[in-house]
């Protein structure tokens, strides 16, 4: 095996893959590939000023990367909690409203009925038709949503 510092074959490869030496008058593969191994490993790869500030920055996130890992669970206790309002609201309140608008249209329907010629009134039947429409379909997808979702506490 050479030397380090010695000189290393510096002819082309022949075709068996061997490489002649002209300092041994031999060939000397192995020994070639053993030089390879000794420059690869007495290498010092040095950082360059992008990886240098990189390594900074990744080390930088590490602190708010473990922080979100902490604070996940509660994220998802608040929004169980919130989903759990949000039912509670839906029953409390939205469909009681909505109810209140159906009563509403209804009401304005009948002086309708009795003053026809009242274009006020008309209108008035008109928007408050829509509105509890509206409310309706408002607590119909509100329902569904919470069919598929429904809130992982009991209260909030």
């Amino acid at each position: 095996m050479r030397q380090p510092g010695a000189s290393i074959c510096s002819r082309r490869t022949r075709s068996d893959g061997q490489r002649p030496c002209p300092s041994c008058s031999g060939t000397h593969q192995a020994q070639v590939e053993d030089w390879e191994q000794v420059i690869s490993t007495r290498l010092v790869r040095l950082e360059t000023s992008e990886e240098c500030e990189l390594g900074t920055k990744r080390a930088q996130l590490a602190e708010p990367r473990a922080q979100l890992t902490q604070r996940e669970p509660a994220l998802q206790i608040l929004r169980a909690q919130l989903r759990a309002f949000e039912a509670r609201y839906l029953h409390l309140v939205v469909t009681p409203m909505a109810e209140l608008d159906r009563l509403q249209a209804e009401l304005v329907e009948a002086l309708v009925r009795t003053e026809r010629v009242n274009p006020i009134l008309r209108k008035e039947a008109r928007r408050t038709r829509e509105q509890a429409g509206a409310s309706a379909r408002a607590v119909r997808d509100a329902t569904e949503v919470e069919t598929r979702h429904p809130a992982r506490t009991g209260s909030v």
